[in-house]
């Protein structure tokens, strides 16, 4: 074996190992996430009932995102490993993409530190789990790589437009799994463009429509799947317009979670800042601006959840590494630094995991839900969808997210009117209903308040349970008891 294939070899096994040892902790864990068993509960209803997204479930995420969902329920059990392990799978290797981008400017070493880095980052905004950035960050580590090969090629011309051409149907796959990709994108296709500038002029208009057409390729080909079934209205709601009939400002909350994240991305910055020394390569450049059209697209989305920065991880390991190597810290100094991501990583993760609840708490909500009624449950709350996986329970409405019929910013967006739809599950008679004790920031309290006076006069509140730190009310029909 060659000196370069065995340290490909060992710098895979490195990466394997720093995965496992943060991430293997939360293998076959049923609550990591909301949002991943939300993924995973519309993915199990394609696979077993034919649902369709949009129509029978309702979200704003792109199909690509549920079927591949749907795909990882058809391994079988119940999907919790099954997701979990495909993302530790797209984990390792987006690491091992970003060792081969951040060689292109340094040494191995420093090049693995920013991909442990970006291992470890994973679990500072809650990606320990199957958040979507988690699979899509595979495909922009990929198209990343390209780019850098490209523009770093002596002889552009004879490459720019087949490397372009796969850049664009990697970004255009990333989009149907998290549409915010788009603004990397842009950025990619304005580099190509620039790049392109002493290939002649006369050839550009024509790549960069070709160019962009191999982007929109995977969602005009998801579209005209649901056109083609009679669903294309619901498509193009749910994709195109209803993110801008959402209502939002940079409120408070809002302001205290951007800052939440930058302080969570301030080891990356910080490193990220001294790339600018090295700033005389073209591929340097693009890195920076890589970073930046990624930063632009997590401001469009106002909300600033924590999991939102995991789209940027990819490009700030990139670039903290291109600091790192221009920094010159001696072997003992990186090994120091990836030993301190290692165990905040894990040592975070594992505080993550204590304020979770487990499949025992599930159990104890699912022992009170009687399944021989016809009439569906109503579980709302975060534990919402897992519940729903668990019992196998018929669904009361195609909203089973409860924040799009409970927060003030969904109330335009959704397609319905929220208390019209609210008072046709409730007509259902759904014969429990589960609801989280603490309301999430976003809910309209008053909303909340009129339903919970709903639930006195029909409902009987028989049990208040704990899941981890969180607690749940459960709420029994009268006359079901």
């Amino acid at each position: 074996m060659t000196g370069t294939r065995r340290s490909a070899v060992i710098s895979i096994l490195v990466l394997i190992g720093a995965a496992l040892l943060i991430r293997g902790q939360t293998l076959g864990h049923p609550l990591l996430h909301m949002d991943e068993n939300f993924y995973l509960l519309v993915g199990d209803r394609m696979l077993n009932e034919g649902a369709w997204p949009y129509v029978d479930i309702w979200d704003r995420k792109p199909p690509g995102l549920f079927a591949l969902f749907a795909a990882m329920r058809a391994l079988g059990g119940e999907g919790f490993w099954q997701y979990q392990l495909v993302a530790l799978v797209c984990v390792v290797a987006t690491a091992g993409v970003i060792v081969r981008i951040a060689q292109h400017w340094m040494p191995l070493l420093p090049a693995m530190v920013g991909s442990i880095m970006y291992i470890a980052g994973l679990s500072f905004f809650g990606g320990y789990g199957g958040q979507a950035p988690v699979y899509y960050n595979l495909l922009m580590a990929m198209a990343a790589l390209v780019m850098v090969r490209t523009l770093r090629h002596h002889d552009m011309t004879a490459l720019l437009f087949r490397n372009g051409a796969l850049v664009m149907v990697l970004v255009g796959l990333a989009m149907q799994i998290k549409s915010s990709v788009v603004f990397e994108g842009l950025f990619f296709g304005l580099a190509l463009l620039f790049a392109g500038r002493k290939c002649g002029w006369n050839r550009l208009p024509f790549w960069a429509v070709a160019w962009v057409a191999m982007a929109l390729l995977p969602t005009l080909c998801a579209w005209a799947y649901f056109a083609a079934a009679g669903h294309g209205d619901a498509f193009v709601f749910a994709n195109f317009i209803s993110i801008f009939l959402r209502t939002s400002s940079f409120d408070a909350m809002a302001q205290t979670r951007l800052l939440s994240l930058l302080g969570l991305m301030s080891p990356f910055i910080l490193l990220s800042l001294f790339a600018w020394k090295d700033r005389a390569r073209p591929t340097t450049l693009f890195a920076i601006g890589w970073l930046g059209f990624a930063f632009l697209g997590l401001m469009t989305l106002g909300t600033f959840y924590n999991h939102y920065g995991l789209a940027l991880l990819v490009p700030l390991s990139v670039t903290a590494a291109i600091g790192l190597n221009a920094l010159q810290w001696g072997q003992k100094t990186l090994f120091a630094i990836a030993m301190i991501a290692l165990a905040a990583g894990t040592i975070g993760t594992n505080v993550k995991l204590q304020r979770k609840g487990d499949a025992q708490d599930i159990a104890a909500i699912l022992n009170v839900y009687q399944p021989h009624t016809k009439a569906c449950p109503w579980f709302l709350g975060t534990l919402g969808a897992t519940l729903y996986l668990k019992s196998g329970a018929c669904l009361p409405t195609r909203y089973p997210l409860s924040g799009h019929l409970f927060e003030r910013q969904e109330a335009l967006a959704i397609g319905v009117d929220q208390q019209t739809e609210i008072n046709a599950i409730m007509a259902q008679k759904p014969p429990v209903i589960t609801m989280d004790v603490t309301p999430r920031p976003e809910e309209d309290l008053g909303q909340r308040q009129r339903f919970i006076a709903r639930l006195a006069a029909e409902y009987t509140l028989f049990k208040t349970l704990k899941t981890g730190k969180a607690e749940v009310m459960l709420f029994v029909r009268n006359g079901q008891e």
